[in-house]
């Protein structure tokens, strides 16, 4: 380093400690996502006031061209830290999959916390480099070398090497995705309710994790089977993604940009695929999906609407029959809180309940969404639905929540025989969880109640989302008798068949799912072999 005149050595020595020091705090909260910013925030501050106390008026001058490179580079790299301090990581499946169909319809309320943080941490990496720059003479490396590291460690870098590498790796995937069997002809003997809890994973009802607010619920999830094994494998860690996986039996898979956000002009999704709707539909079912949000977000409304819903209900419905008042209360950002979603449920319920033919009614809801969790008003003192982050809290009055819900659609049911099935629709996005639980250690939760209750039990053979499809068929007795039930890419847990994950192993499968473009045109374009 050469001396700038109007710095004397101590200062530009210290200048330059304090820049690295930034820089090093800064980079830890980029490149550690699982650890909390606040352990460095305290420092980085003091860091950034120190850079100002020392420099004062010395270490503001005309940046040079390397600079503006890191402006554009701190820039796209913003949204992935967003992405990646609110969900422990980024997952690209999700990411191109809405960077496709869009994120129209879901808030940013809960990550205004992880704004704040990526901006900081970007504004504090560009101004120190740009204090190193003027420590040195050679304005340009700084900027130069402090852009090469979120580079190299960019998700979209390294999707972009892992698409090259896949290039030339070998995949059965795709000659592996079969159409689901036709409906058998088998009249329902039982309707169907469908919860779908929003990454209410199995660990949640680990009470060394949360407490025991679920405890109200174990009682009745301990009715049924439980599949204890169905991991998470890639393109199905998103709401829409696990819906797709539990009743098309394929992975989200990303199909390339061929539209608009939101479907917009798009009216295929999977269509090629005969998904669980479609044979309850032929079956006779009247199937009903609810939810609190957009029904444009990520083509809930276009998938459903395709595949033999005849009703789909998401938040314009509240808003279009229900007061703005408790719709003010019970709205948490871009969506409203389960309370309201289950008191349509029930509405619903009684109607369908009302009619001749067999039902299926799905709900979904939001309240464990990951460390942040949308309370309900009745779970609240004010009255007033919020994110909190207590979610032990929370996890009291959600346990009961879901109790008096089952208890109250059984008792509307009256004499109807009921199926009811629990499923999390992904695990659940908490960082301390991804922190401290290898993903081969991670369980969605599945569960499938009979009318009668006569099947009890654990099964905990190997499988993930996809294998959900298959097996529904297999427990509704929809599937032909005696045959080892498959579906897209997924295998009945009900068979001897294995599942890809217990063939292929989790890390293996996850690494061949990740890039695979056969895949993905076998999946979106050409349809299962065999299709009709």
């Amino acid at each position: 380093m050469t001396e700038t005149p109007d710095l004397s050595a101590l200062r530009r020595g210290v200048l330059a400690v304090l820049s690295l020091a930034l820089l090093a705090a800064c980079f830890a909260v980029v490149l550690m996502p699982g650890m909390r910013p606040d352990k460095v925030a305290i420092a980085a501050a003091l860091f950034f006031l120190g850079l100002l106390a020392v420099g004062r008026g010395a270490i503001w001058h005309k940046p040079g061209r390397w600079f503006w490179v890191l402006i554009a580079v701190a820039l796209l790299s913003a949204p992935f830290v967003v992405i990646a301090q609110g969900f422990g990581s980024v997952d690209m499946m999700a990411f191109l999959f809405h960077l496709e169909f869009g994120i129209e319809g879901a808030g940013l309320e809960e990550l205004h916390n992880e704004i704040l943080t990526a901006f900081l941490t970007m504004l504090w990496i560009v101004f120190a480099a740009y204090v190193l720059s003027r420590v040195l003479v050679r304005q340009g490396l700084p900027s130069l070398v402090v852009s090469a590291a979120p580079v190299v460690s960019h998700p979209l870098m390294i999707y972009a090497f892992s698409a090259a590498r896949a290039a030339t790796s070998e995949s059965d995937l795709a000659e592996r995705l079969v159409p689901a069997p036709a409906w058998n002809g088998k009249e329902p003997d039982a309707d169907l309710v469908v919860l779908y809890l929003e990454g209410l994973d199995a660990v949640y009802f680990d009470p060394s994790y949360f407490g025991d607010g679920l405890a109200p619920f174990v009682a009745i999830r301990d009715e049924g089977l439980r599949f204890t094994a169905v991991r998470q494998i890639e393109a199905t860690g998103w709401s829409m993604a696990g819906v797709v996986a539990t009743q098309c039996g394929v992975p989200l898979v990303p199909n390339g940009f061929r539209t608009r956000n939101n479907f917009h002009g798009v009216e295929d999704f999977l269509g090629k695929h005969r998904c669980l709707g479609d044979i309850l539909k032929q079956a006779g079912y009247r199937l009903e999906f609810l939810q609190g949000g957009d029904l444009g977000f990520a083509g809930y409304g276009t998938f459903l609407g395709q595949h033999g819903f005849d009703k789909v209900i998401g938040i314009e419905h509240f808003r279009a029959n229900y007061p703005d008042e408790l719709i003010d209360r019970a709205r948490i950002d871009w969506i409203v809180d389960d309370q309201l979603v289950f008191a349509e449920a029930l509405k619903r319920h009684r109607a369908l309940v009302q009619g001749d033919a067999p039902y299926g009614l799905f709900i979904e809801t939001i309240t464990t969404h990951g460390d942040t969790a949308y309370a309900s008003r009745e779970c609240l003192p004010d009255g007033q639905a919020r994110q909190v982050g207590d979610i032990p809290m929370v996890l009291d009055c959600y346990g009961q929540q879901l109790t008096d819900l089952v208890k109250a659609l059984r008792a509307q049911a009256g004499a109807r025989p009921m199926r009811l099935v629990i499923l999390s629709d992904h695990l659940s996005h908490s960082r301390r969880l991804k922190a401290d639980l290898p993903l081969a250690e991670r369980a969605n939760t599945a569960v499938m109640i009979d009318p009668q209750g006569a099947q009890r039990g654990v099964i905990d053979k190997e499988g993930s989302m996809i294998d959900i499809y298959p097996t529904l068929l297999d427990w509704m007795g929809l599937a032909p008798d005696g045959a080892q039930t498959r579906a897209g890419l997924g295998v009945s847990l009900l068979s001897e068949a294995p599942t890809l994950v217990g063939e292929k192993g989790l890390g293996p499968l996850n690494e061949e799912l990740y890039i695979n473009p056969g895949l993905s045109r076998a999946i979106w374009h050409e349809g299962p072999q065999g299709g009709e």
